[in-house]
């Protein structure tokens, strides 16, 4: 009886990568996922475990508009956690496209953490600031209104005596718009 050789030598199975998807602006689970693994190949980057992932998430529609590229991987929650500190304190950066993952995501509790863009972001250009988006407070509002009004009107009057450096208005023309109180200990 001859054995086929293909069926004795079997490749290696494909290794398992654990992860966990976090939004990438507050660092909690992203829309309520837990630590996960998915099979990449052998040798796997960090490119081809983005595209596992993506795929992985395809089905509830998760990932749909976020190209994978998106993505942000991060070597465990230490680093992610580490994202926005200084350089002098330690800043971890997302690993490159080109790192091989050997090694890493091997167990739950060393698990990849892959940032998602948040959907604020996403919808967006990135050179809109936070600023442009929100409507100001309505008091907030009517004090700009009032203090422009106050403003305009003093433009072409001289400096008073008691107006502060640099300054064509007074204390006393403006204090009514903020409105202020004595401090009370």
């Amino acid at each position: 009886m001859s054995s086929n050789p293909q069926q004795l030598m079997s490749s290696p199975p494909s290794p398992m990568v654990w992860f966990l998807l976090v939004e990438s602006d507050t660092g909690l689970p992203y829309k309520g996922t837990s630590a996960d693994k998915v099979a990449v190949s052998s040798p796997a980057d960090v490119a081809d475990f983005r595209k596992a992932v993506k795929a992985e998430y395809n089905e509830p529609n998760y990932l749909r508009d976020i190209p994978s590229s998106a993505l942000l991987v991060y070597k465990n929650k230490y680093s992610f956690d580490k994202r926005n500190t200084a350089v002098e304190e330690g800043k971890e950066d997302p690993l490159k496209s080109s790192r091989s993952l050997n090694g890493l995501g091997k167990t739950e509790e060393d698990a990849l953490i892959v940032a998602v863009p948040s959907s604020r972001n996403s919808d967006q250009s990135s050179s809109e600031s936070s600023l442009a988006r929100k409507e100001p407070n309505p008091k907030r509002k009517q004090r700009w209104i009032a203090l422009n009004e106050v403003l305009e009107g003093n433009a072409k009057k001289s400096k008073t005596i008691d107006s502060t450096g640099y300054c064509y208005v007074s204390w006393n023309e403006v204090k009514t718009v903020f409105n202020p109180t004595n401090y009370v200990q």
